[in-house]
């Protein structure tokens, strides 16, 4: 009896420990914990895609409305239209456009899709002659690893028929910040520029024409956050044009920018530099105006955001 106790004392005991080693060599280890999930950090940068497009234009271009582009006939002609596109995953934040000729003009400058910027400029021969023109749109892009909520939103302003320029605006949605903008379909522009809560612009439609201008601002609502406007001024002599440039504070993304001359002058650039640094505006002006020397005022906005 003592015996039979013996042994079944030590096959209790050991029950346990073969148990333990059985866990221990099934598979070979033990269950690991899970890695934890690797922590993304936000970052932006913004770029500059610009594409160009040559043409000519003269009084009677021979075209009759509706314009495929959507702008005004114009003395019989609807001008050059140019698109530039961001690289692919990249969103529009803004956009701007050049001129090589102080009498052309630009009458659409606006976000035509979330990746790209569309211009279309006119030069109809003012001085009874036709030129070459070379139209630059610029688009400023978001390139970054995180969504920022970037959309345009637009309205089609009722403007009078009388070619005089109507100062309209666009606001962006409660809880968005204004990065750009622009104007569709006007009879030419003096004025494109950002306001506190989204975007400004004076619009005009030639006498008894049928254009419906549409007004736009681009806004975005998640990690960027609104900085400041700073502005660049200048009061140049009739007959003279000025160029100018203006930057955002240090520490703050340039997103955007936009322009104003009043009074006299054509803005022929209106666009971020190569580095996204600065924001450019030229106003040319041609022919000497006789009489006393007198001035107008030009403007040049930066729309500037700081980004986590």
């Amino acid at each position: 009896m003592r015996i039979s106790s013996l042994r079944a004392s030590l096959f209790i005991a050991l029950v346990p420990l073969a148990l333990v080693i059985g866990a221990c060599s099934a598979g070979g280890t033990t269950a690991s914990a899970p890695s934890p999930t690797p922590t993304i950090v936000p970052n932006a940068t913004v770029l500059r895609v610009e594409q160009s497009q040559h043409f000519t234009d003269s009084k009677s271009g021979g075209t009759s409305a509706p314009c495929a582009n959507g702008d005004p006939l114009i003395n019989g002609d609807c001008g050059e239209t140019v698109t530039a596109q961001c690289a692919s995953g990249d969103v529009i934040l803004s956009g701007g456009y050049a001129v090589d000729d102080p009498l052309a003009f630009v009458t659409s400058s606006f976000p035509a899709s979330g990746s790209t910027w569309t211009v279309t400029a006119h030069d109809e021969g003012q001085d009874g002659g036709s030129h070459a023109v070379t139209v630059i749109a610029y688009a400023a892009c978001l390139h970054s690893n995180v969504d920022a909520g970037v959309a345009a939103v637009s309205s089609t302003p009722p403007i009078p028929s009388d070619s005089s320029p109507h100062e309209v605006s666009q606001n962006c949605p409660a809880g968005t910040i204004v990065t750009g903008g622009g104007f569709r379909g006007t009879n030419g522009t003096g004025e494109s520029l950002p306001s506190p809560t989204g975007w400004t612009a004076a619009l005009s439609v030639q006498l008894k024409g049928s254009a419906k201008p549409q007004l736009f601002a681009v806004c975005a609502k998640n990690h960027l956050m609104a900085a400041s406007q700073p502005k660049s001024t200048a009061d140049p002599v009739l007959g003279s044009g000025d160029d100018l440039t203006v930057a955002c504070p240090a520490g703050a993304l340039l997103v955007g920018g936009g322009g104003h001359t009043v009074g006299y002058g054509n803005i022929t650039i209106l666009a971020p530099d190569s580095g996204v640094a600065h924001w450019q505006l030229r106003v040319s002006a041609s022919g000497a105006v006789g009489g006393p020397v007198a001035t107008y005022s030009v403007a040049d906005y930066a729309v500037c955001a700081t980004f986590s």
